[in-house]
Order: structure tokens, then C-alpha cells, then sequence
């Protein structure tokens, strides 16, 4: 595991929409984040799988030490631009088989889609009746995911044989709530930031699966108890964003997030975002430096 001698700050960033653009674009100044100084842990938060970050070739990979990935489902360290597994949130099998059951049998949903975990190489499992209106939408925004479709009735025997990271679904017409979910998951609907959909997208997932949650693991493996500085733009940021000690967010993220943010840029994500903060984030650091020194 790689650490770095006595850390005093953590910088935590969103990628999609806050330091790449909202189509994912990952502008050329980068490494102005990552460079800004040699003693502070950086972390990426995304919701993009470890084997997406591992495959972003402008990174200087040494310099991120930590990847909080699948909206905080995940966390690796980079050691020798090798992607090592710390910790993993996923749904027990019981409760899958219970959710499932509900949404396909009670509810009488015809398409489902399972995001699973590390044991099962971050695939996509898609179950429906046969036509499917929604698996085109789900391509946009999982390009480079494997997809695998079954018929729907296969999804309760394969429920006890993946290892289950989200249960997921397009809220149309049929009304699904959070009485659908044990007490060890929770149900959440936004719409999709990097390909809009039309319809709100619906995920059911473990209630350790969670950005904020996995930054404070991430800190209690490390022993950290430093500043935490944090970058975001979206829903899947909102905790993380009113946890930390600074926060950073552009100016086209959604209003909610702009509401806490300790700085609101003028810029929008990606490019800009970057050129304007990183005069800000320096001076912060240094005076969070000063701080500790004193």
C-alpha cells in the first residue's frame, strides 16, 4: 500500500463534470491538480469502474494515490501504476434475492440491470423480457463495461452467484420507493450528468456505498486525520462535498452542491475549472501547512 510520510492534507476529486468536462473530456492541464504539491495524498471519487481510471493514460498514475471508484463502491491504491483492491461495499445476497424479487415479481418490471463487483469483473447483467428499450441508454454511459443479457426470469438463480454491487433500473411508470430496500441498502434516482437520459435512473445499493462513507474508510486505513479538501459537481458528491473541510465545485454543477460548496468557480467543469481554482487551492494548502506547523 502506498502512503505518504506524514500527510497533512487530502485532496478528493470528482472526475466527470468538476475536473473533466460534463462529456467526460479530460482537458490537458490535468497535472496542475495532481502537481500541486508533493505531500498531499490525491484521491479520485468517481463513479467510473477501476479499470477506467487505470486506462486514463494523461494522469500521471504515480501521482494518484488512492481511487475511490463506482460512487464510493470501491477503493484501490496505486502502486507501481498497479490498481490494488483496499475495500469493496456490496449488497448481501440475501437482499438482493429479496429486492429482485420485489421489483420483478411484485412490481412486475420488465428490465433490470445488475452492476456487479470485483469478483465478477465489474459487468453489467442485464435481465428483460426480451425487447429492450433502455440498453442503448445504458451503453452511453458505461461504454467500455462489459454487458451480458439474460432473459429476466434467469435473474433470481444468478442473484445468489454474482457479487452484487448496485440494482438498477429507469424510473418509468412504475412507482418504486424506498420501502423496496432492506435496511442494509438504501434507493436512490438522479438523472445520468454524463449522458442525459430521459427518464430518472434508479440504483439500489448497500448503504456503505457512498463517497463520504468511503473517504472515511479510506482515512481510517491510512490513519489519516489531516484536512480533507474536496472537488465535485453532482448528486453522487453531495455528501462528500458538505463533509469536507474545503470544498470546490464549477459553476455548472447542479444547485444543490453550489449551495454548501466553500467556492462556487466561475468557470464551468473541465479546462477553466482547473485554471481557476489551482492559484486558490495553493494558497490553501499552504496555509493549512502553516496551521499544523504552528
Amino acid at each position: 500500500m502506498k502512503i505518504i510520510h506524514s500527510p497533512k492534507i487530502m485532496i478528493v476529486s470528482d472526475l466527470d463534470g468538476t475536473i473533466f468536462d460534463q462529456n467526460g473530456f479530460i482537458p490537458e492541464n490535468i497535472k496542475k491538480i495532481t502537481d500541486i504539491s508533493d505531500d498531499v495524498i490525491f484521491s479520485v471519487a468517481t463513479a467510473r469502474p477501476p479499470h477506467e481510471v487505470s486506462k486514463l493514460k494523461i494522469f500521471p498514475l504515480d501521482k494518484i494515490n488512492y481511487s475511490i471508484c463506482l460512487d464510493g463502491g470501491i477503493i484501490t491504491s496505486n502502486t507501481n501504476h498497479h490498481f490494488d483492491l483496499l475495500y469493496e461495499s456490496l449488497i448481501p445476497s440475501t437482499s438482493a434475492q429479496q429486492i429482485i424479487t420485489k421489483l420483478l415479481s411484485d412490481l412486475h418490471l420488465t428490465e433490470l440491470f445488475i452492476f456487479t463487483g470485483s469478483e465478477n469483473n465489474y459487468e453489467i447483467y442485464h435481465f428483460s423480457d426480451g425487447v429492450s428499450d433502455d440498453l442503448d441508454e445504458i451503453k452511453q454511459f458505461q461504454s467500455g463495461r462489459s454487458i451480458v443479457s439474460y432473459a429476466k426470469q434467469e435473474a433470481y438463480g444468478l442473484a445468489n452467484e454474482l457479487s452484487i454491487r448496485s440494482i438498477s433500473t429507469f424510473s418509468k411508470g412504475t412507482s418504486i420507493d424506498k420501502d423496496i430496500c432492506p435496511n442494509d441498502c438504501m434507493l436512490i434516482k438522479y438523472h445520468e450528468t454524463r449522458k442525459p437520459t430521459v427518464h430518472k435512473w434508479i440504483d439500489i445499493i448497500s448503504k456503505k456505498t457512498n463517497k463520504e462513507v468511503a473517504v472515511k474508510e479510506l482515512c481510517r486505513l491510512l490513519s489519516f486525520s489531516g484536512t480533507i479538501i474536496a472537488l465535485g459537481n453532482g448528486h453522487n458528491d453531495i455528501d462528500l462535498i458538505s463533509s469536507a473541510t474545503i470544498s470546490y465545485v464549477p459553476n455548472d454543477a447542479i444547485n444543490e452542491i453550489k449551495a454548501i460548496a466553500s467556492y462556487v468557480a466561475t468557470s464551468s467543469s473541465g479546462r477553466s475549472f482547473i485554471e481557476e481554482i489551482v492559484p486558490h487551492l495553493s494558497v490553501d494548502i499552504q496555509e493549512i501547512k502553516e496551521m499544523k506547523n504552528g
